[in-house]
Protein backbone atom coordinates (compact mmCIF):
# COMPACT_ATOMS: atom_id res chain seq x y z
CA UNK A 1 0.00 0.00 0.00
CA UNK A 2 1.87 3.22 -1.26
CA UNK A 3 -0.01 6.24 -0.87
CA UNK A 4 2.21 7.97 -3.10
CA UNK A 5 1.43 5.74 -5.90
CA UNK A 6 -1.78 5.65 -5.56
CA UNK A 7 -1.90 9.75 -5.58
CA UNK A 8 1.11 9.79 -8.29
CA UNK A 9 1.69 13.66 -7.24
CA UNK A 10 2.56 16.28 -9.55
CA UNK A 11 5.76 18.27 -8.61
CA UNK A 12 3.81 21.26 -9.25
CA UNK A 13 1.66 21.15 -5.67
CA UNK A 14 5.01 20.61 -3.82
CA UNK A 15 5.73 24.25 -2.89
CA UNK A 16 7.60 24.95 0.56
CA UNK A 17 8.05 21.36 1.71
CA UNK A 18 4.05 20.46 1.31
CA UNK A 19 4.49 17.19 0.24
CA UNK A 20 7.25 16.53 3.71
CA UNK A 21 3.86 17.39 5.73
CA UNK A 22 1.42 15.59 4.00
CA UNK A 23 3.52 12.12 4.28
CA UNK A 24 4.01 12.91 7.68
CA UNK A 25 0.48 13.46 8.30
CA UNK A 26 0.20 10.34 6.50
CA UNK A 27 3.03 8.64 9.12
CA UNK A 28 1.28 10.08 11.74
CA UNK A 29 -2.05 7.55 11.51
CA UNK A 30 -2.45 3.76 12.81
CA UNK A 31 -2.23 1.03 10.18
CA UNK A 32 -6.00 0.82 10.26
CA UNK A 33 -6.75 4.33 9.50
CA UNK A 34 -3.88 4.46 6.54
CA UNK A 35 -5.62 1.49 5.20
CA UNK A 36 -9.42 3.11 5.26
CA UNK A 37 -7.67 6.14 3.91
CA UNK A 38 -6.31 4.58 1.09
CA UNK A 39 -9.00 2.26 0.33
CA UNK A 40 -11.43 5.62 0.09
CA UNK A 41 -9.54 7.10 -2.71
CA UNK A 42 -8.67 3.93 -4.23
CA UNK A 43 -12.97 3.58 -5.03
CA UNK A 44 -13.34 7.17 -5.83
CA UNK A 45 -9.75 6.50 -8.31
CA UNK A 46 -12.00 3.40 -9.73
CA UNK A 47 -14.87 4.82 -10.19
CA UNK A 48 -13.66 7.52 -12.24
CA UNK A 49 -14.86 10.19 -9.27
CA UNK A 50 -13.10 13.53 -8.44
CA UNK A 51 -10.16 13.41 -5.94
CA UNK A 52 -7.81 16.55 -6.12
CA UNK A 53 -4.53 16.21 -7.66
CA UNK A 54 -3.28 17.96 -4.78
CA UNK A 55 -2.04 15.01 -2.48
CA UNK A 56 -2.36 17.68 1.37
CA UNK A 57 -5.70 18.07 -0.14
CA UNK A 58 -7.21 14.11 -1.68
CA UNK A 59 -5.71 13.25 1.95
CA UNK A 60 -7.83 15.84 3.77
CA UNK A 61 -10.71 15.27 1.59
CA UNK A 62 -10.19 11.72 2.52
CA UNK A 63 -9.71 12.15 6.43
CA UNK A 64 -13.03 14.23 6.38
CA UNK A 65 -14.98 11.54 4.81
CA UNK A 66 -13.34 8.81 6.84
CA UNK A 67 -14.34 10.80 10.01
CA UNK A 68 -18.29 11.33 8.95
CA UNK A 69 -18.06 7.38 8.33
CA UNK A 70 -16.40 6.31 11.55
CA UNK A 71 -18.71 8.94 13.22
CA UNK A 72 -22.18 7.15 11.59
CA UNK A 73 -20.61 3.57 12.62
CA UNK A 74 -19.90 4.98 16.04
CA UNK A 75 -23.68 6.00 16.56
CA UNK A 76 -25.02 2.89 15.27
CA UNK A 77 -23.20 1.06 17.53
CA UNK A 78 -24.87 -0.30 20.77
CA UNK A 79 -24.57 1.39 23.66
CA UNK A 80 -23.75 -0.71 26.65
CA UNK A 81 -23.75 -0.31 30.65
CA UNK A 82 -22.06 -2.59 33.56
CA UNK A 83 -24.88 -3.77 35.85
CA UNK A 84 -23.45 -1.18 38.62
CA UNK A 85 -23.42 1.69 36.12
CA UNK A 86 -26.70 0.85 34.92
CA UNK A 87 -27.86 1.49 38.51
CA UNK A 88 -25.88 4.34 39.28
CA UNK A 89 -27.83 6.02 36.52
CA UNK A 90 -31.26 4.79 36.84
CA UNK A 91 -31.23 3.55 40.42
CA UNK A 92 -33.50 0.33 39.50
CA UNK A 93 -32.20 -2.87 37.35
CA UNK A 94 -35.65 -2.93 35.53
CA UNK A 95 -35.14 -1.97 31.98
CA UNK A 96 -35.97 1.50 30.98
CA UNK A 97 -35.45 4.39 28.51
CA UNK A 98 -34.77 1.39 26.08
CA UNK A 99 -32.18 -0.21 27.94
CA UNK A 100 -32.56 -4.53 27.90
CA UNK A 101 -31.14 -6.48 30.26
CA UNK A 102 -28.37 -8.97 28.65
CA UNK A 103 -27.13 -12.00 30.53
CA UNK A 104 -23.30 -12.92 29.64
CA UNK A 105 -22.78 -16.51 30.50
CA UNK A 106 -19.19 -17.02 29.63
CA UNK A 107 -18.59 -13.94 31.62
CA UNK A 108 -20.83 -14.92 34.06
CA UNK A 109 -22.16 -11.07 34.60
CA UNK A 110 -25.25 -8.66 33.26
CA UNK A 111 -25.14 -5.63 31.32
CA UNK A 112 -27.54 -3.60 30.20
CA UNK A 113 -27.81 -2.99 26.09
CA UNK A 114 -28.97 -0.05 23.63
CA UNK A 115 -29.28 -0.18 20.44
Amino acid sequence: MNFWQLLQPSEVFDTRGRYEHCLSLWNRMDAAKQQRIYQLIAAKRQQAEFVNPNPCFALDDALQEDEQREAKTVKNRRQTLSFRDYYARYGTTEETDGWHRQFLPEKQTTIYVKS
